[in-house]
């Protein structure tokens, strides 16, 4: 029961008793639907981010985890599996996946394979109300180098680098890998761009 009350006039006043119904209606805002929609397909992801690095050991991938939870990037992050050379990071939409992989690319020397975009899987496709499931696959390959490696550099590694080495030691690695030669004294850094237009693999490692 509502009062409408006004003063059209001066010391005039009306009044009239409304009679209102509300009604509540349940819905969901379009994300969930989609999250809905695809749990009654059972369907638990539709973007993964396939992190690789061909190396013996995990060393990288510990660091990583620590830098993924120092930033709280894991936070659409539904399920993580391991694979022989890496990680799996499984997301239900494809922009996080995405935003994550765009988080991973300046922490580390690497690059994205698949031509840099989305491999693509249609599950289903429901063409009267324009909807499509697809499966979205991104991966990432990480520079199979790391600290205390000892690398033998391409030719024109060697020459973007300052002319060290061609036998280096890998001192760090971050966004880029840091070199010394250990017979001259002499540092350099090598751009992950550099490093895979003539990728090179370790020729001893810290294990060995």
């Amino acid at each position: 029961q509502l009062k409408v009350e006004t003063e059209p006039y001066t010391n005039l006043v009306l009044q009239q008793d409304l009679q209102a119904t509300l009604a509540v209606n349940s819905t969901q805002c379009p994300s969930c639907q989609k999250s809905s929609r695809l749990v009654s397909q059972n369907i638990s992801w539709t973007a993964v981010v396939q992190v690789r690095q061909k190396v013996a050991h995990k060393q990288t991938f510990f660091l990583l985890e620590q830098l993924i939870l120092k930033h709280q990037a894991h936070s659409q992050i539904v399920r993580v599996s391991d694979s022989p050379d890496g990680l799996d990071f499984f997301f239900m939409e494809r922009r996080h996946a995405m935003k994550f992989s765009e988080f991973l690319m300046p922490l580390l020397p690497a690059r994205k394979t698949t031509g840099g975009s989305c491999n693509t899987k249609v599950l289903s496709e429901d063409i009267k109300n324009n909807e499509a499931t697809i499966k979205h696959a991104l991966c990432i390959e990480i520079a199979p180098v790391c600290k205390h490696d000892l690398v033998c550099l391409h030719p024109r590694q060697y020459a973007a680098c300052g002319t060290i080495g061609p036998i280096v030691l890998v001192t760090s690695v971050n966004s880029s890998i840091h070199l010394l030669d250990v017979t001259r004294m002499r540092i350099g850094e090598m751009k992950s761009d550099i490093f895979f237009h003539n990728p090179r693999d370790s020729i001893m490692t810290m294990s060995k």
